[in-house]
């Protein structure tokens, strides 16, 4: 437990314990391929939790039925 003089620790995406409360919670899951988590509290509304994910190939099947989208793949090694 950290007292009133101790600097608090920064968070980083792969911190442990940030990572296992979001899986409790149910935001993101093993399998996900999270990007980013914003949670956006605006005073007097409801809080909002955005989850980025990079899209995978079940991306294509979803979007292969509508008119007009084109899909591009990279195969750049960073994103996986």
């Amino acid at each position: 437990m950290s007292t009133e003089t101790d600097r608090p620790k920064r968070l980083h995406w792969r911190n442990q314990d940030l990572f296992d409360a979001l899986k409790e919670a149910g935001i993101i899951h093993d399998d996900d391929y999270v990007r980013r988590v914003v949670i956006d509290v605006c005073v007097g509304r409801a809080v909002v939790v955005h989850v980025e994910r990079y899209g995978d190939e079940r991306l294509i099947r979803l979007v292969s039925g509508m008119a007009g989208v084109e899909v591009h793949c990279d195969s750049r090694k960073d994103y996986e």
